[in-house]
């Protein structure tokens, strides 16, 4: 008798440095865990860190913004696509800025480690359509970032 097969709640994530895979980092795969639960429209997430000028190329070629960002997020595929267009792609690719990330953790008074989980939640709160263009969604999305970054613990422990 056949089993039957249930779809994963597991997003396949790769992380990339200067265009080549590295290995998964043993504490961002802890936290990427935890976050699945608040994520479950995701499947396949391509995570890219970049250095500053790279991302200030992206910023301008894709959004038409001068200047540097921390994070930059680009969703695909709406789910209205039949599963067999999805399956191939990537729902969306988060880009982040690795030079702001360690400049604003000194800031911030954070690990570089949890900067850049900031970061990855901002850019998987922007593909699951949250925005940060004007002051009440700023607001809510911030609020939403803080709520997840509290329940998977981040602060002293990433």
């Amino acid at each position: 008798m056949k089993k039957n097969h249930r779809p994963t709640k597991t997003i396949f994530w790769q992380l990339w440095e200067k265009n080549q895979p590295i290995q998964r980092r043993h504490w961002l795969r802890k936290y990427f865990a935890g976050l699945q639960n608040f994520f479950k429209g995701l499947a396949r997430i391509n995570i890219v860190l970049l250095n500053d000028k790279e991302i200030r190329r992206l910023n301008r070629q894709f959004l038409k913004r001068r200047g540097s960002t921390d994070v930059l997020a680009f969703r695909y595929f709406p789910e209205e696509l039949p599963e067999p267009v999805r399956a191939i792609f990537p729902d969306g690719d988060i880009f982040i800025n690795s030079f702001r990330a360690k400049t604003q953790a000194k800031f911030f008074g954070n690990t570089p480690r949890q900067e850049v989980l900031t970061l990855l939640i901002h850019g998987l709160l922007h593909l699951t359509g949250y925005n940060d263009q004007n002051k009440s969604e700023r607001k809510k999305m911030f609020a939403r970032q803080a709520k997840i970054q509290k329940w998977i613990n981040c602060p002293g422990s990433c």
